[in-house]
């Protein structure tokens, strides 16, 4: 009789429930049993419907047919290493358009989303893995590859042609690059926080070099549309490369100076204001201090 009733009184998570169980039935197993050097991939599958009856259906791409299609999608998560294959984990994926506030719907779960939640619920149920591998669905979302990042996970997601990425260039594509910033600021479209996470980035990925940067802006600096942004970018990008120290930081202070003639000395961040406070010979420390006095 207590057995009859325990489903009844207990809240059950039927998917969760076959993650473990499936780990559990080839755990053991010699041969068939998950090891370190299999991958954790995450995919996921369509299947074509007719009409609106089914509340997860709607028109959204089908891979199997390679084209959009009225269907229903489900993210799913799969251990393999090559020679053999376990399924594991479905997560059905909720269209949008068939949630009453759409994407801002507390129901909405982009596929990404439910990716996470599978890892997550593979690393619980003890699913051993040497690497999350993915298409680009998954691979150009920035949440999820920090959330791999963050629980050191490592990954290999996929990107498509199009999709940008950092890589090194050649000194002709430094100079053009210098150019176009000196352009952007100059047009007062330069957004200081982008720009102070683009130069960070790029000086930290080998992709951009602080001299050419330094000299690009620094032909704006002089000018009242561009000053201010000129002088917040170059701040903000030093304050997050401190750490660092990469070669030439100092030159970014001493843009922010020059900008800061026209426009005004903006907020400076701790770490600047504690540099400058040190006694440190250095170039960097120097320009931090001869900005710092500039302080009304």
């Amino acid at each position: 009789m207590s057995v009859t009733c325990l489903p009844s009184a207990v809240a059950w998570n039927v998917i969760g429930c076959r993650v473990v169980r499936r780990t559990v039935e080839v755990s053991g197993h010699p041969v068939l049993g998950p090891h370190t050097n299999g991958v954790l991939i995450i995919d996921e599958t369509g299947d074509r419907k007719r009409g609106r009856g089914i509340v997860l259906a709607a028109q959204q791409y089908i891979g199997k047919l390679g084209h959009t299609a009225n269907g229903v999608v489900s993210v799913t998560s799969h251990w393999a290493d090559g020679m053999l294959h376990t399924p594991l984990g479905v997560r059905p994926h909720r269209p949008a358009a068939r949630l009453p506030k759409g994407k801002a719907d507390p129901a909405f779960a982009a596929k990404p989303e439910l990716a996470w939640e599978l890892i997550d619920e593979a690393r619980a149920a003890g699913v051993p893995f040497r690497a999350v591998v993915a298409d680009c669905v998954y691979g150009e979302n920035p949440k999820l590859e920090g959330r791999l990042r963050a629980a050191r996970i490592r990954y290999v997601l996929a990107l498509r042609p199009s999709h940008g990425t950092w890589q090194a260039v050649d000194a002709e594509a430094r100079i053009a690059a210098a150019d176009a910033w000196t352009r952007i600021a100059l047009s007062g479209r330069l957004d200081p926080a982008l720009a102070a996470e683009a130069i960070s980035l790029g000086v930290s990925g080998g992709a951009l070099k602080l001299s050419r940067i330094a000299d690009g802006l620094r032909h704006a600096a002089a000018e009242p549309v561009a000053a201010a942004g000129v002088a917040q970018a170059c701040v903000s990008a030093a304050a997050a490369l401190l750490a660092a120290r990469p070669a030439g930081l100092h030159l970014l202070l001493e843009v922010t100076a020059q900008a800061s003639a026209t426009s005004g000395v903006p907020e400076l961040p701790g770490g600047i204001t504690g540099l400058a406070a040190t006694k440190s010979g250095s170039r960097l420390a120097e320009a931090a201090r001869r900005l710092a006095l500039m302080k009304p």
